[in-house]
């Protein structure tokens, strides 16, 4: 079991009804020092397993790159793990995945579940309710309402994590450990990722979370072709581009402050959506293109925005798993779908 000696984190309510079922188990337990972390590893099937994937998925990580087998031969992980952020077995790989849901469609219920999945267990335990818990629903309908009510506890819970807590006992170990956790993804659809990064979205003249690319005004709508529809010579996007074309996680938080400092000096509703809708970008975010208030809030998180945008994969099962690829190239490219004298894959 894991057990917490001594600097613990505040619980939740969640943590604390994950303690009493620890006490309902017959394990020793110290009101209020849970999170929902030590929830999830009361269990000591997933415990075992936790330990063994991780130390799996950290020597994996320190190997040469031999294809695509599972979440730990991500960039993002073997970085982390080259840089000394992630080290031991006690360390905790996340996964936050966030989407809408309609409960009762004749009642129009409808939420936005913020759900955590543990990464580093083995991928048949990983689909099973053991392994994920649910932080928090945001009412909707449509877009979630007061998202940021919502995620600033949970970053408070997530900077915690990434501190470490000290003096955990681990089964079958003398000594105690350190506990620590780190979100490496957030699984959304393309609504969900551009409302956790505070971007204008899909729709707008600037839509590209990876790709600085901009659109094409076509009736009331932006499309984005390889070639302008009237310049022919000019190149509009590049699937394969130079690196120079990528957006970073310090292109996107100087987008969200110039916008921010816009607003600050008073600048009309009008002025600060024009520099939103130029970049993409409609401010601070709690999780990426942070504020300084919350850069000093969150002092733990700053693994977390030096990812920026790279923690948003691509949405695999709205692209490919419903077989839409050649519909969202239509809408990509609107009536202009020209490839230029040399077609791009």
């Amino acid at each position: 079991m894991w057990l917490v000696e001594h600097n613990c984190m505040r619980a939740t309510s969640v943590a604390l009804s994950g303690a009493w079922l620890m006490e309902r188990r017959g394990h020793r337990q110290c009101p209020g020092q849970y999170s929902w972390l030590h929830t999830m590893l009361a269990d000591p099937v997933l415990e075992h397993s936790m330990k063994t994937a991780m130390a799996d998925a950290i020597q994996a990580a320190t190997s040469p790159a031999d294809g695509v087998r599972d979440w730990y031969d991500g960039k993002t992980f073997r970085e982390a793990v080259a840089a000394g952020l992630i080290d031991t077995d006690t360390c905790v790989a996340l996964s936050i995945s966030m989407d809408g849901f309609e409960a009762w469609h004749q009642r129009g219920f409808q939420g936005w579940p913020i759900v955590v999945t543990l990464l580093c267990i083995q991928p048949n335990q990983r689909v099973k309710n053991t392994a994920k818990i649910v932080l928090a629903v945001a009412p909707g309908p449509r877009q979630p309402v007061g998202l940021e009510s919502f995620l600033h506890p949970i970053a408070e819970e997530l900077d915690k994590l990434a501190q470490g807590t000290i003096g955990v006992k681990v089964a079958g170990r003398d000594t105690t450990s350190v506990l620590r956790a780190f979100v490496l993804q957030f699984r959304t659809d393309m609504p969900g990722g551009d409302k956790l990064l505070n971007a204008k979205g899909c729709g707008s003249i600037h839509p590209g979370r990876f790709r600085d690319f901009t659109g094409v005004r076509l009736m009331r709508r932006y499309c984005y072709p390889l070639v302008h529809p009237v310049k022919k010579k000019r190149r509009v996007f590049r699937v394969q581009g130079p690196s120079a074309q990528e957006r970073s996680a310090a292109s996107l938080a100087a987008a969200a402050e110039e916008v921010e400092a816009s607003r600050r000096a008073g600048s009309t509703k009008k002025a600060v959506n024009d520099l939103a809708v130029r970049s993409g970008i409609k401010g601070y975010s709690y999780l990426h293109a942070v504020s300084p208030e919350d850069k000093q809030r969150y002092p733990s998180l700053g693994y977390l925005w030096a990812l920026g945008q790279a923690t948003f994969p691509c949405d695999t099962m709205h692209l490919l798993f419903f077989n839409v690829v050649p519909l969202l190239w239509g809408l990509f490219s609107g009536g202009h779908g020209v490839v230029g004298e040399s077609p791009e894959p």
